[in-house]
């Protein structure tokens, strides 16, 4: 789903919501002006500062991947997390994010919490960013595996940056954005990334997940098929 097309998700009774979905681009300018992070009732959107030096960690430049840690460090018994994404690098915690993210899911899954890893092809999975854990690690566990599933084929690109966070109805998450989840996006890009609470949104979002989760990637006959024209 692209930025402005999210807001055709939603119901439009929700008009502050649709609102912020289609001025995303003057959020994040008032992000810019008033700090690192926008927030409202159903919703955040987060703004990171790059400083375009890596050995130097300054103030917002990990504003985006700290709100998504703390997404996921939210999760419980109960609560089911699911990550997309199409890169996946950088280990510590001071200026990473895969390491810092998998020490988050291995806390999650501790509690008991649901959690499913959508991943490129490009993603080495084997990896142990945080220098503990990899994903297919963490996914071969005896007690409450991570779910992985990977794409197959490398002549396609997994292009989705999205996490879902389902703590129950009235409380179920889209955190989306420009961000990727690398050290790099933090460091040298400006990058925006949005949370929203949404049970409709959530839905759509979640529909489009359980495809991929079922191995119905981009190049999967049953996933490319003519648009049924539906909402």
């Amino acid at each position: 789903m692209g930025w402005f097309q999210l807001k055709a998700v939603l119901p439009r009774s929700r008009g502050l919501t649709r609102k912020i979905l289609a001025g995303g681009f003057a959020l994040l300018w008032a992000a810019a002006a008033s700090g690192i992070t926008v927030t409202g009732s159903d919703w955040r959107v987060h703004f990171n500062l790059p400083d375009q030096n890596s050995s130097v960690v300054s103030g917002g430049e990990f504003a985006i991947r700290d709100a998504l840690l703390a997404r996921i460090n939210d999760l419980r018994a109960g609560h089911t997390g699911t990550l997309s994404t199409y890169t996946f690098s950088g280990n510590t915690e001071s200026s990473g994010a895969a390491g810092p993210i998998l020490s988050a899911i291995t806390r999650a899954l501790n509690t008991g919490a649901v959690v499913r890893f959508i991943a490129d092809d490009s993603i080495n999975i084997t990896n142990n960013y945080n220098g503990t854990n990899s994903l297919s690690s963490l996914a071969a566990r005896v007690t409450n595996p991570l779910v992985l599933v990977q794409e197959t084929n490398t002549s396609l690109i997994m292009h989705n940056k999205f996490a879902l966070f389902d703590q129950g109805p009235g409380n179920r998450w889209v955190f989306t954005g420009s961000w990727n989840y690398t050290g790099g996006a933090s460091t040298f890009q400006w990058n925006v990334a949005m949370a929203l609470r949404n049970d409709a949104l959530y839905t759509a979002f979640a529909s489009e997940a359980a495809e991929m989760l079922a191995g119905k990637f981009h190049g999967a006959p049953p996933k490319s098929r003519s648009h049924d024209k539906t909402s």
